[in-house]
This record gives structure tokens, sequence and C-alpha cells, in this order.
């Protein structure tokens, strides 16, 4: 390749555009996951690069499940209470 480190819209006028259109794609997504894994997971500042094992067997409970299980136990308990108070009066 001619044109190795050359920018990708007008450096290299060799490349046929879709070539050109699938490395900028290529290179906007690499930027975009580095963006977002800096933004939301602080990987610019995280101090070693080790490997933990973790445990398979450990259950983690879906935080949205627990809201809608919660909010289901809540309104059947308040369906229970206006029911209790409709057939007391």
């Amino acid at each position: 390749d001619l044109c190795e480190q050359d920018t990708e819209l007008g450096g290299c006028w060799m490349r046929e555009i879709r070539q050109v259109a699938g490395r900028m794609f290529a290179r906007w997504s690499q930027e975009n996951f580095f963006r977002y894994l800096i933004q939301d997971y602080d990987f610019d500042k995280m101090i070693s690069f080790g490997v933990e094992t973790i445990d398979m067997e450990k259950t983690v409970v879906n935080p949205q499940y627990r809201k809608l299980t919660y909010s289901r136990g809540f309104a059947h308990v308040s369906l229970k209470i206006f029911l209790f108070h409709f057939m007391v009066n």
C-alpha cells in the first residue's frame, strides 16, 4: 500500500471511495469505543491491566427486574389494602 499513514479523506488519491469509507467507519468505530470506555468505565484511570477471576456461580439481579418486581409487589399490597377498606365499609 503506497499510502500507509496518510489522512483518509484526501491524502491518498489511489484508493477507491468504498475502501476509504470502510477505513473511515472502522476508525470512527474505534474512536467511539475508546471514548465511551473512558467516559463510562474510567479506562484512562486504570492502574493495572491485571486479570481477575470471577465467580461464575454468583447470581446478579438485573436492576430493571428488581424495580419491576418491587413495583408489582407494591401494587399488589396497595390493592389488598384497598379491597380490605372497601369490604369493611
